[in-house]
């Protein structure tokens, strides 16, 4: 485990990191909660979600209320309509149908991820971080539980809390590459830039496309000046790993730029090669 000397303060606002939190949310897929539609309301919330998908955002409002005025009690419906609601940007009224999904079905760990994210969104930590708890207990063993709550703890400004949760999410991720580069994006957006290249160091060294997809993304936009951010960029830190194969030999075929030629002779040289 790494021991920190003095952690590093942010360089700007956690605002943007907030909304992006909340957004990415709303869009996690229902999972189980999906499971548990039956009937004439899974048919019509699915039409609803499709609206959803396609952006029509008006036409699911009057779709999903009338789904409600038949089914006052049903709290996946009221989390649908907050999420609508909160895509048209009428947060308030979001707020309070999220709010009434919890209280008619307090099992819908959506509702309780998003949630988080709006208290994220309104710098409530404590409160996201009792909304991510409940998350967690209606299914323990989610890897996404230590990601929200080191979040959490992150924008609150409690990094070695936060760091402790990165590490165990990237100790129960199938791909531990991804997992560094998503906590290196937090880091980066929260404005630890220290925190966020080395943990996009690691992950480039376990999946070297990462690379590629660092040299493009928005979230890393304040590391741009950062000398060793640049290097990362640039250079090649990808190591085979232990037990790799390698392949060599060498071929008389001729390289003729004609048609045909060159295709063929890279053929040749593949049906041909040996493994050292």
């Amino acid at each position: 485990m790494r021991a920190f000397l003095s952690p590093e303060r942010p360089s700007h606002s956690n605002s943007s990191l907030c909304a992006a939190a909340l957004m990415l949310l709303l869009f996690l897929p229902a999972g189980l909660e999906a499971q548990a539609r039956t009937g004439a309301t899974s048919t019509k919330l699915g039409k609803v979600q499709q609206l959803i998908d396609s952006g029509a955002y008006n036409q699911a409002l009057q779709a999903i209320d009338a789904v409600i005025a038949k089914d006052k009690k049903s709290g996946e419906a009221q989390l649908m309509r907050s999420t609508v609601l909160f895509l048209s940007g009428e947060n308030e009224s979001g707020e309070l149908a999220l709010r009434e999904a919890l209280r008619l079905s307090p099992g819908l760990r959506q509702g309780w991820l998003t949630l988080g994210g709006l208290e994220m969104a309104n710098e409530k930590y404590s409160a996201a971080r009792e909304a991510f708890e409940q998350a967690r207990k209606l299914d323990p063993q989610a890897s996404d539980n230590f990601l929200n709550l080191g979040v959490a703890q992150l924008l609150d400004g409690k990094v070695p809390e936060a760091d402790k949760l990165f590490n165990q999410y990237i100790g129960m991720s199938e791909s531990q590459g991804e997992a560094h580069y998503l906590i290196s994006t937090n880091y980066a957006m929260a404005g630890y830039k220290s925190r966020s290249i080395d943990h996009l160091e690691r992950a480039v060294m376990r999946d070297e496309r990462l690379r590629l997809n660092a040299r493009t993304d928005g979230n890393f936009a304040d590391l741009a000046e950062d000398p060793r951010y640049q290097s990362l960029l640039l250079a090649d830190v990808y190591r085979l790993p232990k037990g790799h194969y390698q392949a060599a030999h060498s071929f008389e075929t001729s390289y003729e730029v004609q048609e045909g030629k060159l295709l063929g002779a890279v053929v040749d040289a593949l049906r041909r090669m040996k493994l050292n």
